[in-house]
């Protein structure tokens, strides 16, 4: 069986884990501190690791235009490289960026045509990364590395305790902390985080809250609000003032006038983590039966984030309430794990490390390679194949090699983030794979309001804004006059506002969806998804899964 080869560019502290990662596969590992034409034959690599070190005193900034500039390169060089025959397929490229703000420009303008038709390029930072691992469960996936193997999300949930249409149970993420993995953190629950208990029709619907603490927060308040304009648009958030005894309370922009759509609600704390105050609050939060709280320390300061995470109100710890400590180094991860005498229980049982120690970067993407099978799914959806009974490996792959942007190829990955959490909310183990075959209708429709949700809430932090009213009105009699007319839903306006202005007719709450231009409910296509989860399931931990144990 032939090796992959595999290209290691620059220097990281995470380059010997990614190394013994690739080795640990049986690969063939090539490490250089820069590219040459020369001596690197692009068509001998499946994947390239461009790690994004800054160097020769450059700035974070300066050198993400560096990375990006080499892909520019390689995308030439692989251009070449087809023309010349010497390559067949577009090698993933992994690049690590330093700034999230580099990350979320891609995300929203894009890579360059040449770039992503030569290159499946996986871009991300250390904080996000830390942020999903701590976040996001997969069902059946273990992480192999050189340490051996870890579970997928080595993390309780942040919904412990399955969460199902009936459940009164909330999930509460408190972030202490303003910087940019707290804010990775923040993000990566309100994308995550989406339950069949949200039902916009009650008078105090069941939202996730995320609760960011912080010393003159308003500040990073208000950057972070503006960068996710369209989100805090839409959605109810607050902040309070505790040594002014103040609040301000935002509501979403169309309250009353429209039904509610986003199942986040967050609120900015102005307050020291360790206002006295504050920790009363935490400890009710604590013992509020109806929520499941996860403190998250990820300040900017290593030390300061286990002093914080040690002096916690009484409740935390008594109740094992879990505390997620962002950490780069891994001094007192021995400490915190020592056994505790028989019968007892470890004091800070709760607290856990996350960062560095407990891995880098995972090479094999999990994430990405559930994206796939997802990507495969919408191609048979909306194609002439229909929604597909089988998923076979080499047809998902080809499909994926037809993606040639970079947001479509991250809308993909962020629906599996979610998989998890609704096989649990149907009474299924995460890992159950095996068994896992098949929904009820009744399943399958709390389900499909829950993934609307959660594609909604996707929608707004990735750019996209609902349709003003005058929108709406407008394309829904574009739709009646093309069904009426039998003129094909070719150039319809709810397209052309979506790709030319990324506004979406869809955002609005699920009962109000209706109608596209080709005369199907939207509501079918979230049917089907659901329906599909099964069998994304099974064949990802079939053709991948196993393999990886």
């Amino acid at each position: 069986m032939k090796k992959d080869k595999i290209l290691i560019l620059g220097q990281h502290p995470i380059l010997r884990d990614i190394e013994s990662q690739y080795e640990h596969r049986g690969a063939f590992v090539t490490l250089a501190e820069r590219y040459s034409k020369e001596e690197h034959v692009l068509g001998d690599y499946t994947e390239i690791v461009i790690l994004n070190a800054a160097t020769n005193g450059a700035s974070e900034a300066e050198s993400d235009a560096q990375a990006l500039a080499l892909l520019y390169v390689l995308a030439d060089d692989c251009n070449d490289a087809i023309e010349d025959s010497t390559v067949a397929a577009r090698p993933l490229v992994h690049v690590l960026l330093r700034c999230y703000s580099t990350l979320r420009m891609l995300l929203l303008a894009d890579l360059p045509e040449v770039v992503n038709k030569h290159l499946n390029v996986y871009p991300f930072t250390m904080a996000d990364t830390w942020a999903k691992n701590v976040c996001i469960q997969l069902p059946g996936i273990t992480m192999g590395n050189h340490q051996g193997a870890l579970p997928y999300g080595p993390y309780e949930p942040l919904d412990r305790k399955p969460i199902d249409a009936q459940s009164q149970q909330t999930v509460h993420v408190v972030v202490c902390g303003f910087g940019e993995q707290a804010q990775s953190v923040a993000i990566n629950v309100a994308l995550t985080c989406h339950y069949p208990n949200y039902r916009e029709d009650d008078a105090l619907p069941l939202r996730t809250r995320i609760t960011v603490v912080g010393d003159n927060i308003c500040r990073q308040r208000d950057e972070f609000i503006a960068m996710y304009r369209h989100l805090f648009d839409n959605s109810y958030w607050r902040t309070i003032d505790i040594r002014h005894q103040a609040v301000d309370f935002h509501e979403p922009m169309y309250a009353g006038k429209r039904k509610d759509f986003v199942d986040v609600e967050w609120e900015f704390v102005d307050a020291a983590p360790t206002d006295l105050y504050l920790s009363k609050r935490i400890e009710q939060w604590a013992t509020d039966a109806e929520r499941q709280l996860t403190l998250v320390v990820a300040g900017d300061d290593d030390e300061a984030n286990m002093s914080l995470a040690l002096s916690m109100p009484p409740a935390i710890y008594e109740r094992q309430i879990p505390v997620l400590v962002s950490q780069r180094s891994d001094v007192l991860a021995s400490v915190l794990s020592q056994a505790p005498k028989a019968g007892q229980q470890p004091r800070f049982g709760n607290v856990r490390l996350f960062g560095m120690i407990d891995r880098g970067y995972d090479v094999r993407l999990p994430l990405l390679g559930m994206a796939k099978y997802l990507n495969y799914f919408y191609v048979c959806q909306y194609g002439s194949i229909g929604i597909p009974t089988v998923l076979p490996k080499a047809d998902v792959e080809a499909a994926w090699l037809e993606v040639e942007t970079l947001k479509y190829r991250f809308s993909n990955i962020y629906n599996p983030m979610t998989i998890a959490s609704k096989m649990r909310s149907l009474g299924h183990a995460q890992d159950d794979c095996d068994t896992f075959y098949a929904l009820t209708q009744a399943e399958i429709e709390a389900l499909a309001r829950t993934e609307h949700n959660r594609w909604s809430v996707e929608r707004l932090i990735t750019g996209s804004r609902p349709c003003t009213d005058d929108e709406r009105r407008e394309i829904a009699d574009d739709i009646s006059r093309i069904i009426s007319t039998k003129a094909g839903p070719k150039g319809n306006l709810k397209d052309r506002y979506k790709k030319e202005r990324d506004i979406h007719y869809d955002l609005c709450a699920y009962d109000e969806l209706s109608v596209d231009a080709s005369g199907q409910d939207a509501r079918v296509y979230d049917y089907a998804l659901t329906a599909c989860i099964p069998l994304i399931v099974k064949s990802y931990y079939e053709d991948y899964g196993k393999q990886e144990q």
